[in-house]
């Protein structure tokens, strides 16, 4: 296979791709919120870990 040749990705496949791109937006919309007006110091690690472990930027470049 050629390093920069393109792959066409199905129609089922752009639809999970783009599903998962919505919900991790929306999630990281979510958490930062959340850490706004979170006032628990015990809660506010678990929601910075939250966002951490988004992977919205990853798939940023396929849209």
């Amino acid at each position: 296979m050629e390093p920069n040749k393109s792959i066409s990705l199905t129609a089922s496949e752009m639809a999970n791709l783009w599903t998962q791109y919505i919900f991790d937006s929306m999630s990281i919309c979510f958490f930062k919120y959340a850490l706004e007006h979170i006032e628990d110091g015990d809660i506010r690690p678990i929601y910075g870990f939250g966002i951490s472990r988004i992977t919205c930027c990853k798939n940023r470049g396929i849209f």
